[in-house]
């Protein structure tokens, strides 16, 4: 992966950790958005023909023209090198998590369940 790309992730990943991006979920898909004043992310997570998982990172310009596409297929073996997979699997679950609120749900029913009385 090209370093400008690799910068642009880490700052995805830096910004959605912190709760500094808002992403959006694209219909029922497992894809993520992020629309920006210099263009927009998006990042989808699928399954290939052969049941082969995959996370497809895209960079649209201002004119919504795709103008980065980037597929990152999950290794098929143990051996496999797993390139730009585990990078983009990361990033993906970071966004879902934030998305979702997952941390702050879950500490949420922790707090309920330790309340005194019936829940």
């Amino acid at each position: 992966m090209e370093t400008k790309i690799e910068n642009l992730v880490k700052s995805l990943s830096d910004k959605t950790h912190k709760q500094e991006a808002k992403w959006v979920k694209v219909g029922k898909a497992e894809k993520f958005s992020l629309i920006l004043d210099a263009g927009k992310v998006t990042l989808d997570k699928g399954v290939t023909k052969a049941g082969n998982l995959y996370y497809q990172f895209i960079v649209l310009n201002n004119s919504g023209e795709g103008i980065v596409t980037i597929n990152a297929i999950k290794p098929t073996t143990t051996i496999s090198v797993a390139g730009d997979y585990h990078i983009f699997k990361e990033l993906y679950e970071l966004i879902r998590k934030s998305y979702f609120k997952t941390d702050e749900t879950i500490d949420g029913l922790i707090d309920e369940t330790k309340k005194e009385g019936l829940i």
